[in-house]
């Protein structure tokens, strides 16, 4: 059963080998190893910056967007419905890219406003309203 393919040496000759893709090359999604895995404090809730594989688990547009890694009950972000696992892609339909991103509209907002936060949950696009606190 080892006999695949031309196997005529004349044909052999003629014939042309495919080139098969690397098992190392370049990846479709163009990842930043530089980028931050410093997790933070956000609305009571730990988040840090989308990484490497969680692109592909997420369904993130590159690696863009803060993961949400721990949801405290009675948070403001818990109160809100945001859950551990949902990535943030939005604030005020301002796009999130990374956690400098979410403090810096969260403290431009201010202490008291509602605002709205367009989460990723399970590869489905939704929004949240949170009372920021």
């Amino acid at each position: 059963m080892r006999n695949f393919g031309v196997q005529a040496p004349e044909l052999k000759a003629i014939a042309r080998t495919p080139e098969l893709p690397s098992a190392t090359g370049p990846s479709p999604v163009t990842l930043d190893s530089s980028r931050s895995r410093t997790i933070v404090v956000w609305q009571g809730t730990k988040v840090r910056n989308v990484v490497g594989l969680e692109v592909s688990a997420a369904e993130t547009p590159g690696e863009s967007g803060v993961i949400v890694l721990d949801v405290p009950a009675g948070s403001p972000a818990g109160t809100a419905g945001i859950t551990a696992g949902d990535v943030i892609l939005g604030f005020n339909n301002k796009p999130v890219k990374d956690t400098q991103d979410l403090l810096r509209y969260t403290r431009e907002a201010g202490h008291g406003s509602r605002t709205s936060i367009a989460i990723l949950r399970y590869q489905q696009r939704s929004t949240v309203s949170i009372a920021l606190e």
